[in-house]
């Protein structure tokens, strides 16, 4: 989401994408791509980005893998 967004925008938002996810339907079809649906939204959404790519960045400088 852009910085910015009005916060009230946000929440109704989050509130309708997890409403979404808890729809039978919608987890069936999420699972049968292989996807498990636990929504996270606002600050625990943005700290589980960071640490992944956080994790990412070091394995990546770690392993020394550059872009062809």
């Amino acid at each position: 989401m852009k910085s910015g967004t009005p916060d009230d925008f946000v929440k109704k938002l989050e509130a309708a994408i997890a409403d979404g996810l808890k729809n039978p339907d919608a987890q069936k079809k999420y699972a049968d791509a292989g996807f498990s649906t636990s929504p996270l939204g606002g600050k625990p959404f943005h700290d589980f980005v960071q640490a992944q790519a956080d994790a990412y960045k070091k394995i990546i400088t770690d392993a020394n893998i550059t872009a062809e």
